[in-house]
């Protein structure tokens, strides 16, 4: 799911997290919100 488009120009990164298992795919989680400076 992406919602990049939906974000103005300058954004904040509220949570990222990667999880790269070892017999597994890696999976990962980013957190976005518009920032207002």
């Amino acid at each position: 799911l992406v919602m990049r488009g939906a974000l103005q120009d300058t954004v904040k990164i509220v949570h990222k997290h990667y999880h790269a298992p070892i017999s597994n795919t890696g999976a990962g989680v980013l957190v976005l919100e518009n920032s207002f400076i």
